[in-house]
């Protein structure tokens, strides 16, 4: 009875959720005093990518709070119009599942802050290992450069349903995996 207790435990233990963004709180790094100090990373074209944000990650302070980044830079020669987001959910129940929300800090090409916009328009993203929930966010016309952050949800979260129905409120993580996929035109 107690090996049988503790496979149990262990296997659970692998549905915990991510440390929620209230309780989390990033350690300083040796990265990044100026948001041109970041090292962008090329966002590719037609194709998703698969990003984490872990302790280990970049920080930055935005607003008197320090958080977890990923620097990427849209492709020369492109206008950027929408980024496309999947974020994976994590917990067992719909009632204590996180994920990381994105929020989207925009810059132009000499690093100067555009916008910050979260993503919005949620939808549940079911899948055979992971199931998340999509978003998307407007990129400002003029953008080169953006970061991912992690959202702290004032401007909403999503909701997300169980198999009977039972909605569920996705509390915002503070670390998290994130795929991203950009959309646009060529520079003319």
């Amino acid at each position: 009875m107690g090996a049988a207790a503790l496979l149990c435990a262990s296997m659970l233990q692998g549905c915990a959720t991510q440390s929620k963004i209230e309780e989390y709180t990033a350690p300083p790094t040796k990265c990044c005093s100026t948001l041109s100090q970041m090292s962008f990373r090329p966002m590719p074209l037609g194709q998703e990518l698969e990003l984490s944000l872990t302790p280990e990650s970049p920080t930055y302070t935005f607003s008197g709070k320090r958080q977890h980044v990923a620097a990427l830079k849209i492709p020369d020669g492109f206008n950027a119009t929408l980024v496309h987001a999947t974020t994976y959910l994590s917990g067992v129940f719909t009632w204590n599942m996180s994920a990381l929300l994105p929020e989207f800090v925009f810059l132009d090409g000499s690093h100067k802050l555009i916008d910050t916009r979260p993503a919005e328009e949620y939808q549940r993203a079911h899948g055979f290992w992971r199931s998340g929930v999509t978003g998307r966010v407007v990129v400002p016309a003029g953008a080169r450069y953006f970061i991912v952050k992690p959202a702290d949800g004032s401007r909403g979260v999503p909701v997300v349903h169980s198999d009977n129905g039972t909605p569920g409120r996705v509390n915002p993580a503070g670390i998290g995996d994130i795929s991203l996929r950009i959309f646009g035109e060529p520079q003319k």
